[in-house]
Order: C-alpha cells, then sequence, then structure tokens
C-alpha cells in the first residue's frame, strides 16, 4: 500500500509533489523513529569506547538509505520541485555539507571525521530533506514535531519525579535527565522548541488541524515552563528570554532603521560604560556549581567570569577551539576530532578542576544496566574514556574541526533562514503559526549555540532540520503565491 499526502502546491510544482508516492511502511517507520528519538538511551560499547543511541540510531541506519536512493530517484525522474531544490537555503545547506566532507578527507583523524559526517549526512536526508521533499501540508510537519513532543512529555515527568526528591534545587538537575539525555543543558535545549511549539498550540490551535481541549494544552505547558526554570541552564533560560523578546518586536511591526536604530543606541551604551560592564562581568556574583544555589544565585551567575566554575571551564575550552584554529584555519582538524585535539591546547593557567586531562580509568565508568560486561548503559554521564568532551560553542567548535569557510558557510545558513522567515511573517497579514514557531525555536537554538553544542546530537538535531525545513517551505509557498497572485501565506 502508498500513501500520499499532498499540500501546498500550485501548479507543475503540485503535479511534481503529486507524484512522489511513499509507502504507508515508510510513513510508520518514520514515525517510529520520531517517537524514539527523546526515549532512546545511549548503550556503551567499553571494548571500543562507543556509545550508540538505541533505538534511534539503528532506524536512522536503516532509513537513511532507503531516504536516499527514494530521493535521488525522484531527482533522476524530475519528479523533486526545482523551487525546492534551488531554495538559496537548500544550496547553503549543501554547500555546508559538501564543505564539511572535503575538511574530513584532509583530517588529522580521517576514519573519526568520516563517521561524524556519515552521521550528519543521515540527519540531512532524514531530518532535512525528508521535511522539505515528501509532501504534506503545515498542519502535517507540525503535527510530526507533536510526536516527538509526546514522547518527550514522558522524559520530563521522569525527569521531575528524580528531581522532586531533591526539592528541585540545583546540585540535583545537572544529570538527572540520564539516560534519555546526556545532561540539563541538551534536554533544556529540547524543552524550548517545545515550549514554542505548546504556545503556538495554546494560542494558535488551528496550526495544527488537532481538537485537543485547550486546558490540557495550557497544563502541559506550564509543565513545560517548570521543567524548564528548574532545569538550570542558563544558556536556555537566555536563548527563550531573547526568542520571547522577538515575539514582542515582530508584535511592536518595528521597520528596518528602527531596528537598526536599537542595536545601535545599544551597541554605543555598551561601548561608553564598558570598563564598568567588564568590571560587572569579573564581580563575584555567584557560582552556578556552588552548594545549595538556587534560581537567582545560577541567574546572576550568568555574568560572573571571575569565579564561576562552570563559566571559566567555558572560556577554557573557547580558547582552545581559538588556538585550534589559528594553527589550521582553512581545513581544521577535521569533524569530530576536537575532543581528542583540544587537551593539548590547553594553558595551565586557564585550567578549571572540570578540565579534562587524559583518559578515564576503566573503574571510573559505573554501569546502570548491564547486556555483558562490555555493553552496558552507564550509570553517569562521563565523557568517554578518550574523549576530553567539547568546544561548548557550535560555531568555535565548526571553526577548529572544519575551517573558517565551514564556519562562514555555517552562519550564512542561519543568517539566510532568518532573514527569509522574518520576511514571511512581516509581509503576511495573517503570519503563519507553523513558520513563526520554526523562526523563534530556531534563533533560541542559534543563540544556544553560542554556549553549548548539540547538532550532533539525533535529539536536537532533529528539531533544528525540521525548523529549516518548515522555513523554506513556507518561503516557497509564499513565493508559488504571489506568482498567481493569490495572497500572501
Amino acid at each position: 500500500m502508498e500513501a500520499s499526502e499532498v499540500g501546498g502546491g500550485i501548479g507543475d510544482h503540485a503535479l511534481s509533489e503529486q507524484s512522489m508516492v511513499v509507502p504507508y511502511w515508510l510513513v510508520g517507520l518514520f514515525g517510529a523513529l520520531v517517537v524514539s528519538i527523546p526515549l532512546s538511551v545511549k548503550l556503551y560499547f567499553m571494548n571500543v569506547d562507543l556509545e550508540v543511541i538505541v533505538p534511534a540510531e539503528v532506524l536512522i541506519a536503516v532509513l537513511a538509505p532507503i531516504i536516499g536512493v527514494m530521493l535521488l530517484r525522484k531527482a533522476w525522474r524530475k519528479q523533486l520541485p526545482l523551487d525546492l531544490l534551488r531554495h538559496p537555503i537548500t544550496v547553503l545547506f549543501v554547500a555546508y555539507m559538501l564543505s564539511a566532507w572535503i575538511t574530513a578527507l584532509f583530517s588529522v583523524t580521517p576514519l573519526v571525521s568520516i563517521k561524524a559526517m556519515v552521521v550528519r549526512s543521515a540527519y540531512f536526508l532524514l531530518f532535512y530533506a525528508v521535511f522539505l521533499f515528501i509532501p504534506m501540508n503545515s498542519a502535517m510537519r507540525i503535527r510530526s514535531l507533536l510526536l516527538y513532543m509526546a514522547a518527550f512529555f514522558v522524559v520530563v515527568v521522569y525527569v521531575l519525579v528524580r528531581q522532586s526528591f531533591s526539592g528541585f534545587d540545583r546540585q540535583g538537575a545537572s544529570f538527572v535527565p540520564y539516560p534519555f539525555y546526556t545532561d540539563h543543558t541538551v534536554y533544556a535545549a529540547a524543552l524550548v522548541f517545545m515550549l514554542f511549539l505548546l504556545g503556538l498550540w495554546v494560542f494558535r490551535p488551528w496550526s495544527f488541524s488537532l481538537a485537543v481541549p485547550r486546558s490540557l494544552r495550557v497544563v502541559v505547558l506550564v509543565v513545560f515552563a517548570w521543567a524548564l526554570m528548574v532545569s538550570f541552564c542558563r544558556a536556555a533560560w537566555i536563548s527563550a528570554a531573547i526568542s520571547g523578546l522577538v515575539i514582542v518586536i515582530l508584535k511592536l511591526r518595528l521597520r528596518m532603521w528602527q531596528w537598526a536604530a536599537m542595536a545601535s543606541t545599544l551597541l554605543l551604551v555598551t561601548l561608553a560604560w564598558r570598563a564598568e560592564v567588564r568590571a560587572f562581568l569579573y564581580s563575584e556574583a555567584g557560582d552556578s556549581y556552588a552548594e545549595n544555589v538556587g534560581l537567582s544565585g545560577s541567574i546572576r551567575s550568568m555574568v560572573n567570569l571571575n569565579n564561576d566554575s562552570s563559566n571559566k571551564e567555558r572560556l577554557n575550552r573557547w580558547k582552545c577551539a581559538y588556538r585550534m584554529t589559528r594553527d589550521r584555519p582553512w581545513g581544521g582538524f577535521g569533524p569530530g576530532t576536537f575532543q581528542f585535539e583540544y587537551p593539548r591546547y590547553q594553558v595551565k593557567e586557564q585550567r578549571t578542576y572540570m578540565s579534562v586531562d587524559g583518559p578515564l580509568e576503566d573503574w571510573e565508568i559505573t554501569k546502570a544496566w548491564s547486556i555483558s560486561d562490555q555493553v552496558f548503559i552507564r550509570a553517569n554521564p562521563q565523557i568517554h574514556r578518550v574523549s576530553g568532551g567539547t568546544a561548548h560553542s557550535e560555531y568555535l567548535l565548526t571553526a577548529s574541526e572544519s575551517g573558517v569557510i565551514v564556519l562562514l558557510l555555517q552562519l550564512a545558513l542561519f543568517a539566510g533562514a532568518f532573514f527569509l522567515g522574518f520576511r514571511c511573517l512581516v509581509t503576511a497579514t495573517v503570519p503563519s503559526g507553523p513558520l513563526l514557531y520554526a523562526v523563534l525555536a530556531l534563533l533560541a537554538y542559534v543563540v544556544h549555540g553560542l554556549f553549548n553544542n548539540y547538532l550532533d546530537d539525533c535529539k536536537i538535531a532533529f528539531l533544528v532540520h525540521g525548523t529549516l525545513a518548515i522555513i523554506v517551505r513556507s518561503d516557497v509557498e509564499r513565493r508559488r503565491l504571489a506568482k498567481t497572485g493569490s495572497g500572501t501565506p
């Protein structure tokens, strides 16, 4: 049996999309993948120091080649809409991926980099290309995200129950999402995506074509908001606040010159008071890892560069990434290699008690549930025996691993998505609900990416790639409607 769900096509584009028929079993398998992503756990293979996210990565390994062959066949038969294939964001995304592949071939550790790029390519196929090319309308795309949210709600309840035993304090928040999410930061990043999705569902329910009592939606929204608050992830708080501010700005419908005036004023004030700003940043405003630190202490610690251990270690990683980029500016060290290369770039005076020296001993890796002596779920998410951790920045990680050219392509990809997304929102008489969600959620992650990096984790990659695809589809539909004179979406 086969299914074809078509929405949003016009003229030849609609005929092209209608010709893409998707088997029911493939739709079901993709739905199973979406549900499995939040609920998957990391199975650790100790003898090779490797973790596999089960069952999500198993399903990805099965689906990626199937989807890849299907899309190649459709492209050969000219059944993929040209306006989607030639869209600037798709072109930028492909250029970014191809450039990263080139750096992988010249990596200091080619096998590590090729493995990393195979995973990223699978994410591109399943989380971007599927959302972009498989025929479905906007409501269907958003409802597929609801599958993720339904499974994620189980994780949120699990985390909140565990946190309740420690009184929702900071010390108990760090690793309580494990084994579903590595720590509170990646869990909080997913929470922000879901919060904006829930907000859309509460205030614009017609975007979903799905009848659920408003009271239930509000309750779930409150639960997720509370979960974000007690996650104690400062980067997630900042990213959600900035996207929330953008909602206010969009409501005000400011002109471009007004945006420029506000930004210029903020820059001038910062420059005029730079000495005071620097003194404030290096004041002892609080330590996010201090004993009995609460919400207020965690908020104050955001600007503490003097003695906050988390901030100081993040600066240490950033400086290492900068030194690595300076040594290999054009090709980097290769995708996936930062964790192995950065320890030797550390400077003694910049290290913290959280800094990694070298491989862990076997006894430091404890087991929560075992299949065998060598295959198990770890009791806590220590870094791997031979891994030093990551850069705590999407952009510095890209620069150090793949060079400045790939970094510029990555930045252009996000900047282009925002430009097109905001243009669609500003010009629309009634802004599209799914587009509004995609722009706000993606903006939140791009801000979060200044402080952490999760694009190599399927639990976040699915959400980021999906929002990019929604923005592209919305822009293409706007252009199609403009050509036919049907109005603005």
